[in-house]
């Protein structure tokens, strides 16, 4: 196999600067569906059936399903950017080996889970029988021999290669898409940062300015750490050096740089000056993002 080879000029080697990530989580879901001849004859225990069955009371999952809700979050919005291959991240080099680590730590984490899980799965299914049997909706055959098997994190490193064994012509093929896919890839970047930070700046702006039910909208934490969130990844996701965001970005961060939602709250002039820095923000973040896509459309 032979990777591709470094290009010059506008065309971009996007392996030079992050690699691909395949993730992958594995989980049992714990229900099936039933018949709606059946649940239309449900008269108890609903929290159990709805257009599915549930096999396992869901807090019983809960512990396990946590697990697997961190690691996709860690995967989906802290490190990686889009890369047009279901199931595969493009992630920053200088984030690759932590990353790494991480998904070690998550995989364990998981492990441990569904060892506590399983050493009561027994009893969890006794449970269940005890609940669904009267309306005939237990089946044991339902339920996984081997429980500890439907519960994985996967992941590999790569990056895009062609075969060596090629005819020119087909070698000259294979390199013009992967191109047209590198390409691909840092413009779906850029705007997926650019709209990611404009969210962001759209949400807080509109309740510094909003009211709900006649009340002024109160800003949460949340908006906040979002932010925080925010500043502390692009360091690494600005891969592409977006140099328009990374201005508009630094002004956000020296905009809320120590505010709190009791600031907002106790502090009429700053929340107002806050506002109207955010409202020039969030139209030019919005014209960038726009700029840019009619700009790829032409």
């Amino acid at each position: 196999m032979a990777t591709i080879a470094k290009n010059t000029g506008n065309e971009i080697n996007i392996f030079d600067l992050g690699t691909l990530l395949q993730f992958e989580t594995h989980t049992w879901q714990a229900r099936k569906g039933i018949p709606k001849e059946i649940r239309a004859k449900m008269t108890e225990e609903t929290d159990w059936v709805s257009g599915y069955q549930r096999l396992i009371k869901s807090e019983r999952l809960t512990p396990i399903n946590s697990v697997i809700t961190q690691v996709r979050n860690y995967i989906w919005n802290e490190i990686s950017l889009p890369f047009p291959i279901k199931s595969v991240h493009f992630v920053s080099n200088d984030i690759s080996e932590e990353a790494d680590m991480k998904l070690r730590a998550y995989s364990k984490m998981l492990k441990k889970e569904v060892n506590i899980f399983a050493k009561d799965y027994d009893k969890w299914i006794k449970e269940s029988e005890k609940t669904l049997k009267k309306d005939g909706l237990f089946n044991k055959e339902a339920y996984p021999m081997n429980v500890r098997n439907r519960y994985s994190i996967e992941w590999r490193w790569f990056d895009m290669t062609i075969p060596s064994g090629l005819t020119d012509e087909m070698y000259k093929v294979e390199t013009d898409r992967i191109q047209a896919m590198m390409n691909e890839t840092r413009h779906n970047c850029v705007i997926a940062m650019r709209e990611g930070f404009g969210e962001l700046v759209t949400h807080l702006s509109s309740t510094l300015n909003g009211k709900l039910n006649g009340e002024k909208r109160r800003v949460r934490p949340e908006a906040l750490e979002k932010f925080d969130d925010f500043f502390n990844t692009f360091k690494y996701k600005n891969i592409f050096n977006d140099d328009q965001l990374q201005n508009m970005v630094s002004e956000a961060k020296s905009l809320l740089a120590d505010v709190t939602p009791k600031d907002l709250r106790n502090d009429q002039s700053l929340e107002k000056l806050i506002s109207h820095e955010l409202n020039g923000l969030k139209e030019e973040i919005t014209d960038a993002t726009e700029s840019y896509k009619r700009k790829l459309t032409f």
